[in-house]
């Protein structure tokens, strides 16, 4: 699998990161940049086939992990940055609950 051909062209001052996420057959990547296009896709472990794609409101990087989690009944992810937290269902990727907050960007910033 290239991951490469999802995330395409990617603008950040730090790099892609993200931690990967299994769920069943699908590994779940968050593409969030400040580029044009940030995401969060779940791709089929394997083939690396898009299963599905969210498109993310606010193009700034940050760089949390998706966490899956149970929202209202259903298996769902969760993802907290970019000026917004949304909670996703897993079996489409389509928008569950959002709230704005709690940061401009959710960066782990090491001062020690």
């Amino acid at each position: 699998m290239r991951l490469c051909v999802f995330v395409g062209t990617f603008a950040s001052d730090h790099g892609f990161c993200t931690g990967l996420v299994l769920d069943g057959g699908n590994l779940i990547v968050s593409g969030l940049q400040d580029g044009a296009n940030p995401f969060l896709i779940a791709l089929n472990k394997q083939t690396g086939d898009s299963v599905w794609k969210a498109m993310r409101p606010h193009p700034v990087r940050s760089f949390s992990t998706p966490l899956l989690c149970n929202f209202d009944g259903k298996p769902a992810i969760i993802l907290s940055c970019t000026k917004q937290t949304i909670v996703y269902d897993r079996a489409n990727g389509q928008t569950l609950y959002e709230v704005d907050g709690p940061s401009e960007k959710t960066v782990y910033e090491n001062s020690g």
